[in-house]
């Protein structure tokens, strides 16, 4: 089950692809988080990684941040990324973090040892949850995200609190 709207964001922290440590509290802007099992394993040109990559510079200027996180470790991420060109950094978690964020596979689902759930959340620069998509839609949210973030941007900058 996905985490609530306007409930304070779990900790999160993985290593990247390059081997950094991610943290959560330290990124202080739109945070887009996506836990995915595939990341482009199967060519996919219309899944949301590449949605994601092509939208990178637009939600960066509107004040988002996206990132994925996977249960593979930083190798892989960093062969995927090399290969599809990809701008977005992939976290390796760890299944109890998986858990902590409702991104935890059944345990009779083929996929819950190597893969955790296809869910999203949209953060706020605070660390609460904005946003949480279950059964994510590839088609269509990175540009919901993106439409999302360019609106509390807009509404920040009229009421001169950003």
């Amino acid at each position: 089950m996905t985490l609530r709207p306007g409930t304070e964001a779990p900790p999160l922290d993985g290593q990247d692809e390059q081997g950094n440590v991610v943290l959560l509290p330290a990124l202080e802007r739109y945070t887009y988080l996506w836990f995915n099992p595939v990341f482009g394993r199967y060519g996919c040109k219309d899944c949301q990684t590449s949605l994601l990559h092509e939208m990178y510079p637009e939600l960066r200027m509107a004040g988002g941040f996206p990132f994925g996180a996977t249960f593979d470790p930083p190798e892989v991420n960093a062969r995927r990324n090399e290969v599809h060109i990809w701008r977005i950094p992939i976290i390796q978690i760890d299944r109890e973090t998986a858990a902590a964020w409702g991104a935890l596979r059944a345990d009779d689902d083929p996929w819950s040892p190597h893969a955790p759930a296809s869910v999203a959340y949209l953060i706020d620069p605070m660390g609460v949850i904005m946003e949480s998509y279950s059964n994510v839609d590839h088609r269509r949210n990175a540009r919901d995200v993106l439409q999302r973030v360019n609106e509390v941007e807009l509404t920040a900058d009229k009421r001169g609190t950003k």
